[in-house]
């Protein structure tokens, strides 16, 4: 998608052609619709809908008007599907993390404290909804101990009775990857030591 309309051309053709942005965004719409309604009836369980929103550049105003219907759509369709729905946020989400709790999202993912704000504020701002994190990119610079550390601080901030996950949705340097995967499972176990 960055090889046709990138940030900046998008920002120049959204105050330049915003018709013509619109009539794209409703042909893509349709095309989602399509998409969705073949995986609703599929035998999945879990479906993210959609990615990389951006809202710094999409705005509060624009998130309500144009992202908020179509999610709910998504997660109407998918409910009565019996599937759980959820969204990748893996930006500075501070613009629309109020707008966010509206949805019927069961659960975010790709949520990056590294962009977003801690942890815990996304717990008060979306109560019930589950949040399978992004483990932070630069943490796997770290040395081992400090990913052991980081990721028990992480995992007592996130309240994992509400539903928690860490994922990894970037790519890890090939020469830390066996390591820094132990030092998370080994920050989890020493939580659950603690308790």
């Amino acid at each position: 998608m960055y090889h046709y309309m990138g940030t900046e051309t998008f920002c120049y053709e959204w105050t330049d052609n915003r018709d013509e942005v619109l009539k794209l965004a409703e042909a893509l719409a349709d095309l989602r619709r399509k998409r969705l309604d073949i995986v609703a009836k599929g035998p999945c369980e879990v479906v993210i809908c959609d990615a990389n929103l951006v809202p710094q550049i999409i705005g509060a105003e624009n998130f309500t008007k144009y992202f908020l219907p179509d999610y709910e759509e998504a997660v109407d369709l998918m409910h009565k599907h019996g599937k759980l729905v959820g969204s990748h946020f893996d930006a500075d989400n501070t613009p629309v993390m109020d707008l966010i709790a509206k949805t019927g999202f069961d659960f975010i993912n790709a949520y990056d404290i590294g962009f977003s704000p801690p942890v815990k504020d996304a717990r008060k701002a979306w109560p019930g909804k589950a949040l399978w994190l992004n483990f932070p990119c630069a943490w796997h610079l770290l040395p081992t101990e400090e990913i052991v550390k980081k990721t028990t601080q992480l995992v007592e901030e996130a309240e994992p009775g509400n539903g928690f996950i860490i994922g990894i949705t970037e790519t890890v340097p090939a020469d830390r990857l066996l390591q820094n995967f132990k030092a998370i499972m080994d920050g989890i176990d020493e939580y659950a030591n603690r308790r």
